[in-house]
């Protein structure tokens, strides 16, 4: 994440530009570079976004698996089971929507800490707390949640793709894992009775020799 987040400042800074300005993306890193704040301007709300991972994931795999275990159960399934494709996609989409609606706030921090400019002479900007209180005070809870939604759209989409593509890799991937374990113990079994059939053979040729001996 460190190392793609500025260009995803720059992508901020590019979608409210003005007509004319910062067209393309040498041009916004050039813009950012004489930014008083220097690499500061680089990272601008990296803070909010790390804090939002938190519980923007924690809430989206909790949903997805609370409504995956009632599926199963109301399939009459074994919570080792899996779900079809479909409803692995359902259980996604819903999950993440809650997850975008619990971290959303951070993420409309994020954004503003990304596009804002410094005032005149300053050289640090604003905290997060800081956005968050002068949203608050500009805008109340209503400004929190602007252009939520847009996500509302997206998220149901990317998250119910997401998920629907990580039960089906799973299920691959360990269906892969049972194959080679069933093979490697097929291979033991059959190394096993090998060489318990090489020892009969080897007894059985003792034996011969023995009693050829003895009748000698």
């Amino acid at each position: 994440m460190h190392v793609r987040y500025p260009i995803d400042v720059a992508r901020a800074r590019m979608a409210v530009a003005p007509k004319g300005v910062a067209q393309n993306l040498v041009a916004v890193f050039a813009e950012m570079s004489r930014d008083p704040r220097r690499w500061g301007a680089f990272y601008a709300g990296l803070t909010p976004t790390l804090a939002g991972i938190i519980p923007y994931s924690g809430t989206t795999w909790m949903t997805y698996e609370t409504l995956k275990e009632a599926l199963l159960r109301a399939r009459g399934a074994e919570a080792t089971a899996e779900l079809p494709p479909q409803h692995n996609a359902l259980c996604g989409g819903v999950a993440g929507i809650i997850g975008q609606t619990v971290s959303y706030p951070l993420d409309v921090v994020r954004r503003r800490m990304q596009t804002a400019t410094l005032a005149s002479g300053a050289r640090t900007a604003p905290s997060m707390l800081a956005v968050f209180a002068d949203l608050i005070k500009s805008e109340g809870m209503h400004g929190m949640y602007k252009g939520l939604s847009m996500n509302y759209f997206k998220a149901p989409i990317a998250m119910g793709i997401s998920f629907s593509m990580y039960a089906r890799v799973k299920q691959l991937l360990l269906e892969h894992e049972r194959r080679e374990a069933e093979a490697k113990a097929k291979a033991s079994l059959e190394a096993a009775v090998a060489e318990e059939l090489q020892k009969r053979a080897a007894g059985r040729r003792r034996a011969v020799n023995t009693r050829g001996r003895t009748r000698h």
